[in-house]
């Protein structure tokens, strides 16, 4: 969108044609790519800078792809929940539940389309966690429980991170009070809507300068936009 740096992704892949094709697709989607064909490399850049999406072969010589998602996923801060797309040519259904399990987001088997490639890094960065660290974004952690927001790292309640959860996979619909209370609490709730008023206000004191990004739509509920 105008306005907006390109997204930084980086491709692993120690083929390089294969990394070739990958970097040459991943860039026609509008992303600034970096190509790399080692795990150890992979690994300094990504605790370097910010990426919006890794692309990870699976086997690499010395660190491996599972290794590089793991790696990120014990990370502190934005960098933890950075994206992960697996394209690998390990098929097995073990290997690609044992993939997602380590922390991938998405698994592609080669070989691919290169329509489905693309459709696959368009999807990821749509995601409501992919805002740009740099430029303000708010980076949701679900595993680790962790919220970031501008490289600072909020203070939630449990209430206040699944409030937050629930806006951001919801991004651009208006929730009710009532399904927000849903989304937060599950199951049947015993507590008022007006209870998501207090929690919004305490989340909004914790954004800081950030808190308009939680919208109040009039006699409806909430949004993040």
């Amino acid at each position: 969108m105008t306005g907006h740096p390109a997204p930084e992704i980086l491709v692993v892949e120690d083929e390089r044609d294969v990394r070739e094709l990958l970097v040459l697709h991943a860039g026609l989607t509008g992303g600034c790519v970096t190509g790399v064909g080692d795990g150890e490399r992979a690994i300094r850049l990504i605790e370097e800078k910010n990426f919006n999406l890794l692309v990870l072969d699976w086997l690499l010589p010395g660190v491996s792809g599972l290794d590089i998602c793991k790696h990120v996923r014990a990370l502190k801060g934005a960098r933890a929940g950075c994206p992960v797309l697996m394209v690998t040519a390990k098929a097995a259904p073990a290997d690609i539940i044992e993939g997602l399990d380590a922390g991938a987001d998405d698994y592609l088997v080669k070989p691919f389309d290169v329509g489905v490639y693309a459709a696959r890094i368009r999807a990821l960065l749509r995601r409501p966690c992919n805002h740009d660290h740099e430029g303000g974004g708010i980076v949701i952690d679900q595993e680790a429980h962790r919220a970031v927001c501008r490289g600072r790292a909020l203070a939630l309640t449990p209430y206040e991170f699944g409030l937050l959860k629930a806006l951001l996979e919801n991004r651009g619909r208006v929730l009710s009070r009532g399904t927000l209370l849903k989304l937060v609490q599950g199951g049947d709730v015993h507590v008022v809507e007006r209870t998501i008023d207090t929690l919004v206000l305490g989340l909004r004191k914790k954004l800081g300068d950030a808190a308009s990004f939680v919208e109040t739509v009039r006699g409806i509920g909430y949004r993040i936009s």
